[in-house]
């Protein structure tokens, strides 16, 4: 390859990964016009692009989903490095939110249930205080 054709490739490619650097993952660098090394270098970059583009969108989607209050949604590609870990972290998280939030609600319903019960012991008691009351008016008045 030529000089300046080896350098129009390597613009190409800090253009690409410019875009990458600021989260933009929809470059690609153009492999229909190089062959051998620079085609090989760029399918890599590109195939490098989109897992890492995959694996922002998944955890995107997820934490989007927590953030709405759907802890519902878990990461299931497959991923390898730290890739991975941040599918195991991101999941595990949803999990334990999810333990949380499912024993929040439980101590919710059993706090509800006994002041239920305190108010319904509370009229009970009114309505027995009442009686006493005019028991003891009765006995007064005679």
């Amino acid at each position: 390859m030529h000089v300046r054709a080896a350098q129009k490739v390597e613009n190409e490619i800090a253009e690409v990964l410019e875009a990458v650097k600021t989260g933009d993952f929809s470059r690609q660098v153009r492999t229909d016009d190089k062959q051998g090394f620079w085609r090989e270098l760029c399918d890599d970059l590109n195939e490098f692009i989109i897992t890492v583009e995959v694996a922002i969108n998944d955890i995107v989607r997820m934490l989007g989903a927590m953030a709405r209050g759907d802890l519902s949604g878990r990461i299931t590609r497959d991923y390898t490095g730290a890739f991975g870990q941040l599918k195991t972290n991101a999941n595990q998280t949803a999990d334990k939110l999810t333990t949380v939030v499912s024993q929040i609600r439980a101590s919710a319903d059993s706090i509800g249930q006994g002041a239920r019960e305190i108010a319904s012991g509370n009229l009970d008691l009114s309505a027995r205080t009442e009686q006493q009351a005019a028991s003891l008016e009765e006995t007064a008045a005679s």
